[in-house]
């Protein structure tokens, strides 16, 4: 049993030590290979379970073996979540930008890199007001969005396809998240430039801290300051 449990731990340290050098440089075969690692791992993160329990045992939970087995517990999670992303990283199709628009995509995780579905992107200026005309996008249960503008398909009524051409291409937007319950969770520190036919791919990571509360719509906003009265209250006499 302890012969097989050795030989099956050398086999997952000498996949690991084959696939982990060089995944970031693999071809198309890539994401069945961190596929394959990431079995492997799991495999050896149930392993490394074992033997820490074993070892709070026979020895004590306050035992410097413990402490050591946990670090490695801790360790190969960590690679377990990183070997995730990258599957699914290496599993995304490339879209496609039309000539006359733009693709911004990715995914969006929390700190301990789990996806977080649900989730509305969108672009904003300056003045944090929503760039409409470009619409948004919502992540799905991968955490993936796909924001994509076409345009002149999707130009406004009364602006041409060229004004809307020449628009999106000089197009410094902010991205920003929004959950459901409306709150801003994530505002990018640095503006994004959009050119025509480009594909923009960001990997967020969202903070355990809202980034802002929600403005108000703007049907909440007066467009116009409210008259002031140009008569003087008269005084009423003794």
């Amino acid at each position: 049993m302890a012969t097989n449990s050795k030989n099956t731990a050398r086999a997952v340290d000498e996949a690991a030590r084959a696939f982990e050098n060089d995944w970031e440089t693999a071809d198309g075969s890539r994401s069945l290979a961190l596929g394959q690692l990431l079995k492997l791992r799991s495999v050896k993160t149930a392993m490394l379970q074992r033997e820490q329990a074993q070892l709070a045992k026979e020895f004590g939970a306050d035992d410097p073996r413990v402490a050591e087995a946990s670090r490695r517990v801790a360790a190969n999670d960590r690679l377990v979540r990183v070997l995730g992303v990258e599957a699914v990283r290496a599993d995304t199709v490339l879209p496609a930008a039309d000539e006359s628009g733009w693709v911004l995509h990715g995914y969006v995780r929390d700190q301990k890199l789990q996806p977080q579905p649900n989730l509305t992107v969108a672009l904003y200026d300056s003045r944090g007001r929503w760039l409409e005309q470009f619409g948004h996008a919502c992540t799905d249960e991968r955490g993936y969005f796909k924001l994509v503008y076409e345009g002149a398909d999707k130009a406004s009524a009364g602006t041409s396809p060229a004004a809307a051409e020449a628009a999106a291409a000089e197009t410094a937007a902010t991205i920003r998240i929004v959950n459901r319950q409306g709150e801003t969770i994530y505002i990018d520190p640095a503006p994004t430039s959009f050119e025509l036919g480009q594909v923009i791919y960001r990997e967020i990571l969202l903070s355990d801290k809202v980034a802002s509360c929600p403005p108000p719509s703007t049907s909440e906003i007066p467009t116009t300051p409210a008259p002031r009265s140009s008569r003087r209250p008269t005084r009423r006499g003794k």
